[in-house]
């Protein structure tokens, strides 16, 4: 009697059917990898942008009260604000709150872009001295 050693048609048509279902996973886990490596990339840009608005307020950009804003690359839109900062007890000043030459400001900066789905933002507060002479 006569063997056939070989592999029957349904036999290989099986195999296609489970690489190509293998080979689609791994295209959606490295998809899925890109683009949270974009995300990442793009908050990482975001953070650089608002710490580096943040040191500027105080040296190149003035301490005074109000808002500026303006846009990088046409993708980041930059949001600063500075305020009078407001302190319920005077005590947990170190200076003297009557002094205006003197004076504590909030300082608030965001940084936003334009994702396809979601307008993500960062957010960054500190409080600066103001020293007028």
């Amino acid at each position: 009697m006569k063997t056939n050693k070989g592999f029957s048609l349904i036999e290989i048509m099986i195999a296609f059917v489970i690489m190509a279902i293998a080979i689609t996973v791994i295209i959606r886990i490295f998809s899925s990898g890109l683009k949270a490596s974009i995300t990442t990339e793009e908050y990482t840009i975001a953070v650089q942008i608002a710490e580096s608005l943040m040191a500027r307020v105080g040296e190149d950009i003035s301490l005074e009260n109000g808002q500026l804003e303006g846009e990088i690359e046409n993708k980041y839109q930059w949001f600063i604000a500075v305020s009078p900062l407001v302190v319920f007890d005077t005590e947990l000043l170190s200076n003297d709150p009557n002094n205006e030459n003197n004076q504590l400001k909030q300082v608030r900066v965001e940084v936003a872009w334009v994702d396809s789905q979601v307008k993500p933002r960062i957010e960054l507060n500190q409080i600066k001295q103001q020293i007028r002479l």
